[in-house]
């Protein structure tokens, strides 16, 4: 996971988001029943929104 900045509306100021490979949402597309392992690596900020 990056902090990274997005337009979110064309009309507003690009947002600070969280994502993963510059993709916010994330998708994640699988068919039923396949295995799927998910690995997540944090690269946030040390100070952000949740850390004051």
């Amino acid at each position: 996971m990056v902090e990274f900045k997005q337009s979110l509306y064309r009309e507003l100021n690009d947002t600070k988001v969280w994502g993963y490979e510059g993709s916010y949402p994330p998708t994640i597309e699988v068919e039923s029943g396949e295995k799927l392992f998910i690995k997540c690596t944090n690269n946030l900020p040390s100070k952000h929104l949740f850390t004051g």
